[in-house]
């Protein structure tokens, strides 16, 4: 059998999962060389903290046994200076699962949820902002090419 043999699944990722994530983080820290290596503890305390429902908020991927990419939502509860909902999608691909388009599926999947989870914690129409990697803001961009 081979890799390509084996269904990916999808479902949200559980407390049990804690050893698994953190073996995936840090394979991709391996690759990207952040210099933040994942522990245990770190992200026990991340997935157990306020206001994050593993079951609605997030979507892991595996393949047979092994996770293989992630994805959580987090919608800030407070609104922004500028009445704005904060919206930060987090989430990876192993290094080795890469360019096929699972990264493209999980960020669509992780928009949508935001936007449902803005609605829900924000009733009053407030314009919802995601934030990707370094805190961009979509409405001041300059260029359409700039990579997410």
């Amino acid at each position: 059998m081979t890799s390509t043999d084996i269904a990916m699944t999808r479902s949200p990722l559980t407390l049990d999962d804690v050893p698994a994530l953190t073996a995936l983080l840090n394979r991709i820290e391996a690759a990207e060389q952040q210099g933040e290596p994942a522990e245990e503890p770190s992200i026990r305390e991340w997935l157990t903290m306020p206001g994050l429902d593993l079951e609605r908020d997030t979507l892991a991927v595996r393949e047979g046994e092994t996770l293989i990419a992630f994805v959580a939502v987090d919608v800030h509860t407070s609104l922004d200076r500028d009445g704005r909902v904060r919206c930060q999608l987090m989430g990876g691909v192993d290094p080795a699962r890469r360019r096929r388009g699972l990264g493209a599926e999980l960020f669509d999947w992780a928009e949508e949820r935001a936007a449902q989870l803005a609605a829900e914690r924000h009733p009053a129409n407030a314009e919802a902002v995601f934030r990707a990697g370094g805190g961009r803001d979509p409405e001041q961009e300059t260029s359409g090419d700039m990579p997410l």
